[in-house]
């Protein structure tokens, strides 16, 4: 009761400077109010009364002029001064006044209408010494309103206007003294504060007479109220607008571990968050209700409890507002919630991580109750299904499995007669789109902590990539079965993973023989470690390798095998293994090598007549000439003889007359001269003739020798001469042929009889263009061009003829086998195709057509004096 009293009193004086200060402030602008118009007042006074002076003076200058009168500014004062005498101002409300400047005083001519000269000397100011301040602005040219002293020392409120007359200058003031103006508002200030006081009085004592009731009634229910709020077992604290707390009960101060004083007074932020990591703090009432009343009317608050460990209190925030609405204090209610946050937290962060392995999970994961409704799925299974939560809610999921899987996977998942714990089906789904895939589905049941049945865990893997593999596989399988190529995969060690069928019945190896050894189990000893060098570093550098192996069966034959060897690849682009396709080639190459063989025969064949005609000339004069020295012998013979018998006759001592007779007969000069001449020339020509035939004979050996079936090193300008002998009968009737053989070129890595074969075919080609072009018996011949040279690391052979050439449709079909443009009986079509095969693949090179109608062609091949690759 007696701080309710102490209340009252500091309530009474609040009340009574209240009333103070309200009756002082609304005094204070009444007066600044009665100022402001005086002000106003004084200064239109003081312009409309220059402007009169003015005008007075005006008429007394006209006057002066006229009647001689008193000088017109002496007349104007005394005019204005008996104006001003008829409304003289009292000396102690206001006054009026007009001065002029003395030198360094001011006089003042008129004041409130009496003339300055019944004046003393008092009226006479000396202007630095800060009296008359009005009129010093007055005479300085300034017009306005001020407060300052006048030339009695009192503070006036004064306006003040220049005013020139006849030359003069002048200044008007009308002033009011300040403490006039003052007096009657401090009167009725002081009225005010004594009647506010009194009814302050009044109401006060009206106050406890009346209230007593309530004081009792209020000090009743304050006592309950501390009863309450000191047994809680809860932290009840008020803050009041300052952010400071204005009160804490007694289980707050003991769970706190502080006291009463301590505590009070002490910032609310201080409380929340001295031991919080947010560092967070509020500086107003209003920001610190508003974070609860987000969240339903609780903010939690970390806390280190005096003992040291670390708890957690949930505060209820309540405001208490005044009559107006506004925020006046809060009530903050704390209960510790450590136990029951450490159990949230635990369960959040299962449930997050379940949320978090779910989400990650590239398995769809659907979680249902008892009837297969769903609950739960995670976003892969909209990503699988392309299905959003709403489609999928309910049994609507059941939409996206399959229509010929779906009655068997409901009825045996979700039936109530279930025994299998895990059941796992593949089946296909409906994905984005109109597109389909492959799942494998298992359904796991889920019991709640008391062991009961409460849904199902679905998961859904994407099979599709693999089923795809596997129906590929068994496609890829099917074929490689059922291949007549063999078909071989090796680690990139070497180490044979896999062989199919055919491949045992090329090699004679079983699978079972195969799997785990090298490739070099049917190494046959035919090439060098270069050429399994070669082939490593091929493949190793991710490339395919193409050629022919030799190599040797199980039984130990020998055979040809065309293989290709690549890398595969995983998707990271590395290379996890080496596929080789094989393909015994020995019966078609036997099949080759007799066909070109064939070929060749077939070619000589068709230059039989040419090559018979071209022996058979040099046969002819052989035999005429050796005719001729038989004879000549036998004429040579008989000189012989005669010459004997000459000798014999001599010897015997025979007559001068039969010797002179026998001398005569013995030796026939003309015919021994002759024969001088005639038999060496018969013999050298028949010697040509012999060598003519031998070359020929020779060039035909070379040209229809069966093929070599290893590669040697051949003059490439020999093939060249064999075969322009063995084709002279078919171009020397159309054509010249010319010839620009490097002799310095090496010699080349070859076959040779297949090259020869190949020039043969270019050399006669060449001659039936010319034929074409001019006919077989031709007023003039074309030309055949024969041009060998080095280029780089190849040999070069140009054939250029001056024939028909081709246009472009036949040169792009001129290496097809059996495409031909002449005349039936004329070719079959396999020459240009037979040379491509031996230039590009026996030999590594290239074979180029350069032709223009009408024009000719030239044939460009390129061979490697060391081919890299392998004979096909």
């Amino acid at each position: 009761m007696l701080n309710f009293k102490k209340r009252i009193s500091v309530l009474a004086v609040i009340m009574a400077v209240l009333v103070g200060v309200a009756t002082f402030t609304s005094t204070l602008l009444l007066y600044e109010t009665s100022l402001d118009q005086q002000r106003v007042r004084l200064r239109d006074i003081v312009h409309s009364q220059a402007l009169l002076i003015q005008a007075i003076h005006r008429r007394n200058v006209d006057i002066s002029r006229r009647y001689s009168q008193d000088p017109p500014l002496l007349e104007t004062l005394r005019q204005v001064a008996r104006a001003h005498g008829q409304f003289r101002m009292g000396d102690k409300s206001g006054e009026f006044t007009i001065a002029q400047r003395e030198d360094n005083d001011i006089r003042f001519l008129l004041i409130n209408g009496r003339n300055g000269w019944e004046f003393d000397e008092s009226h006479t100011t000396p202007v630095n010494i800060g009296l008359a301040e009005p009129s010093v602005k007055a005479l300085d040219l300034e017009s306005g309103s001020m407060i300052g002293e006048d030339y009695r020392g009192a503070t006036v409120l004064a306006a003040y206007e220049p005013l020139t007359l006849s030359n003069t200058r002048l200044g008007i003031v009308a002033k009011i003294d300040i403490a006039e103006i003052r007096k009657p508002y401090i009167r009725s200030s002081l009225m005010a504060l004594g009647t506010g006081l009194c009814f302050i009085t009044l109401g006060i004592v009206i106050f406890f007479r009346t209230s007593e009731p309530l004081i009792e009634n209020l000090k009743h229910s304050e006592e309950k109220y501390k009863h309450l709020v000191e047994g809680a077992k809860s932290l009840i604290i008020r803050v009041g607008k300052d952010m400071k707390i204005v009160f804490a009960n007694d289980y707050t101060c003991k769970y706190l571990g502080c006291s009463q004083d301590e505590i009070v007074n002490a910032s609310i932020n201080d409380l929340l968050f001295r031991h919080s990591d947010t560092g967070r703090h509020f500086d107003s009432l209003e920001k610190l209700i508003t974070p609860a009343l987000d969240n339903a009317g609780i903010y939690e608050t970390p806390f280190t409890h005096p003992d040291g460990h670390k708890v957690r209190i949930a505060w209820t925030i309540n405001g208490i507002s005044n009559e107006g609405g506004f925020l006046e204090e809060l009530l903050l209610i704390g209960n510790d919630i450590t136990l029951r946050y450490l159990a949230q937290k635990a369960q959040q962060e299962v449930e997050e991580r379940f949320r978090g392995i779910t989400k990650a999970s590239p398995v769809g994961v659907i979680i249902t109750d008892m009837q297969g409704n769903l609950v739960y799925a995670n976003e892969t299974i909209h990503e699988l299904t392309g299905q959003e939560a709403a489609e999928l809610a309910g049994d609507g999921w059941f939409e996206i499995i399959h229509a010929d899987y779906r009655p068997d996977i409901i009825e045996s998942w979700f039936a109530e007669d279930r025994n299998a714990p895990i059941l796992r089906n593949e089946f296909r789904i409906q994905m984005p789109g109109e597109a389909e895939g492959w799942v494998l589905g298992q359904s796991v049941p889920m019991h709640n902590a008391a062991g009961s049945l409460v849904g199902y865990v679905v998961t859904l893997t994407d099979i599709t990539r693999i089923k795809t593999t596997e129906l590929q596989y068994q496609k890829l399988y099917a074929a490689t079965t059922q291949m007549t190529e063999g078909v071989i995969i090796t680690t990139t060690s070497g180490e044979i993973q896999y062989v199919n069928p055919a491949f045992e019945t090329i090699t004679g190896y079983s699978q079972d023989d195969a799997l785990g050894k090298k490739p070099n189990i049917l190494k046959s000893g035919e090439h060098d470690t270069t050429f399994y060098q070669q082939l490593w570093r091929t493949i190793s550098a991710g490339s395919t390798w193409r050629g022919t192996i030799i190599n040797k069966r199980k039984d130990g034959k020998i055979y040809h095998q065309e293989t290709s060897i690549g890398p595969v690849r995983n998707d990271s682009g590395e290379i996890v293994n080496y596929v080789g396709i094989i393909r015994d080639i020995s019966g078609q190459l036997a099949m080759e090598t007799q066909l070109r063989h064939n070929q060749k025969l077939e070619s000589i064949g068709e230059l039989a007549a040419g090559i018979a005609h071209e022996i058979n000339t040099p046969t002819q004069y052989v035999g005429n000439n050796t005719h001729f020295i038989y004879s000549s012998f036998k004429t040579l013979m008989g000189m012989t003889d005669n010459c004997r018998r000459l000798v014999e006759a001599i010897r015997e001592g025979g007559d001068n007359e039969t010797i002179r007779q026998l001398a005569e007969k013995a030796i026939d000069e003309k015919e021994l001269e002759f024969l001088a001449e005639d038999i060496p020339a018969a013999v050298q020509e028949s010697l040509t003739g012999i060598d003519r035939i031998s070359k020929i004979v020779q060039s035909i050996k070379q040209l229809a020798h069966p093929g070599e079936m290893e590669m040697a090193y051949h003059d490439l300008n020999a093939v060249i001469r064999n075969a322009v002998i063995v084709s002279t009968n078919e171009w020397k009737y159309a054509a010249n042929l010319e010839s620009e053989l490097d002799e310095e070129l090496p010699e080349i890595k070859c076959m040779e009889s297949e090259l020869g074969q190949v020039m043969l075919n270019l050399i006669v080609n060449a001659a039936h263009a010319i034929e074409a072009r001019y006919g077989e018996s031709p007023q003039e011949k074309g030309t055949i061009a024969i041009r060998s040279f080095q280029e780089g690391d190849r040999a070069v052979v140009q054939v250029r003829d001056n024939g028909t050439g081709m246009p472009q449709k036949v040169i792009d079909r001129a290496f097809d086998p059996f495409f031909t443009t002449k005349q039936v009986g004329k070719g079959t079509g396999q020459g240009l195709a037979i040379a491509h095969n031996v230039v590009v693949g026996r030999h590594c090179g290239s074979i180029e057509i350069e032709s223009e109608e009408g024009v000719g062609t030239t044939f460009t091949v390129r061979l490697p004096f060391e081919p890299a690759c392998k004979m096909e």
